[in-house]
């Protein structure tokens, strides 16, 4: 998928008329109360919500697999996404698998704290490759949800301000699809198109950070999530253990990123000597190095009347924070709740929307943005003044540990 532009301008939004089907290509026409673009984690789980709630919900995904996942993930759940698991009644199915309870030590120095505080194995180590497909099962059984799979979305129809529909394409069947309805919602991620699409715009705070990850097969390591945070906070290494495997992250500025990009296996490989001295014993390694280039904090703004988001297009948070899946399950409830039981006022329907967008403003844009500053200067937190305070609060301890590669 394409990158929206990054614009600081208005959007425009004018009306669109629906496109004409290309010579050989077949046209349906269908209505839908509310039209979610994105059936990852956020999309499938606002469309669950919503149905639930009595809507009729049309669910584009533009992957043909249904074993699709989001393969440039932390795959940390936090605790508030852990009792949602709970609630959809995944969770007995998730622990089967690779689902692992665990709490997070941030180390620096001699110190380290805790998230959650006290210790607390509340949140969770969980591969995505097992989520997504379970809740995309949970879709496709839904009497009140349609999904659309192999379709991606071409086109945004508007009238007189306010969304009217949909175009969407599968090119394997050679096939157009218009969904006219008043009320769209983007769940399509940090890259989709949606946004764009709608003529609403995307702001970029560049964190000139780089982010890789790779997983191994379980050796020798706690049973709990370890960061270790070097050159005070320039760059990080954490060590995620769940049921299955152990995923290495790695955080590095983008100029290291540049020097290390055609040897990054080796440099990557290169960290197991670190891990050792901290107890960590590594087994095989069972996926390639991917890279994250883009991690930047990314906020969604704008759009036509009828137009929201959730998940990563509305707020794409530095992946270093590890939010990025609790908030999208966050942003999906909370747009369920503010939309409440279905409506054909567009009045209640644009009221629901601002108070779901001043709650995401205030509760989740506000503090990834400062999170986001703190995690780029590392120098404020990572010194022998703040962090044994943190450290001391959280619950965490003293501890010498290694800190050279």
């Amino acid at each position: 998928m394409r990158t929206p532009p990054i614009s600081n301008q208005p959007p425009l939004i004018a009306a669109r008329p629906a496109s004409t089907a290309h010579s050989g290509e077949n046209e349906a026409s269908l209505s839908a109360q509310v039209v979610i673009v994105g059936a990852s984690l956020a999309g499938c789980i606002c469309a669950l919500a919503l149905a639930e709630q009595g809507w009729k919900v049309h669910l584009l995904e533009q992957r043909q697999k249904a074993g699709h996942y989001k393969k440039l993930c932390t795959h940390i759940i936090h605790p508030s996404g852990v009792q949602s698991l709970h609630k959809l009644g995944v969770w007995d199915a998730l622990t089967r698998k690779s689902a692992s309870p665990s709490h997070m030590r941030i180390y620096h120095d001699s110190h380290w704290l805790s998230f959650p505080f006290r210790q607390r194995s509340s949140a969770a180590n969980i591969e995505r490759k097992d989520i997504d497909p379970l809740l995309r099962e949970k879709i496709e059984t839904h009497q009140k949800i349609v999904l659309h799979r192999g379709y991606r979305l071409t086109e945004v129809l508007t009238q007189d301000g306010c969304v009217s529909g949909i175009i969407g394409r599968n090119t394997r069947q050679q096939s157009l699809l218009r969904i006219d309805t008043p009320l769209l919602i983007a769940a399509d991620g940090r890259e989709g198109t949606t946004a764009q699409s709608a003529g609403a715009i995307v702001r970029r705070h560049e964190n000139n950070r780089v982010a890789m990850f790779a997983y191994f097969d379980h050796g020798e390591a706690p049973a709990f999530s370890q960061v270790w945070v070097r050159e005070k906070g320039h760059e990080y290494i954490g060590c995620f253990p769940n049921q299955s495997h152990i995923l290495v992250s790695w955080y590095i500025s983008r100029q290291q990123y540049d020097q290390i990009k055609h040897q990054k296996d080796a440099a990557f490989l290169a960290l197991s000597d670190f891990l050792s001295a901290q107890g960590v014993q590594l087994g095989t390694q069972q996926s390639p190095v991917m890279a994250a280039t883009q991690t930047s904090e990314q906020i969604m703004h704008g759009g036509p009347r009828g137009f929201t988001a959730i998940g990563d297009a509305k707020l794409a948070a530095d992946p270093l924070t590890g939010v990025g899946c609790a908030w999208a399950i966050a942003s999906a409830e909370k747009l369920a709740a503010c939309l409440g039981a279905p409506s054909n006022q567009a009045r209640h329907r644009q009221w629901a929307l601002k108070r779901y967008h001043l709650w995401h403003k205030t509760r989740l844009s506000a503090l990834s943005r400062a999170m986001s500053l703190a995690s780029m200067h590392g120098p404020w937190i990572f010194n022998k003044a703040v962090f044994p305070l943190l450290a001391r609060l959280s619950g965490g301890h003293r501890t010498k540990i290694s800190q050279t590669p």
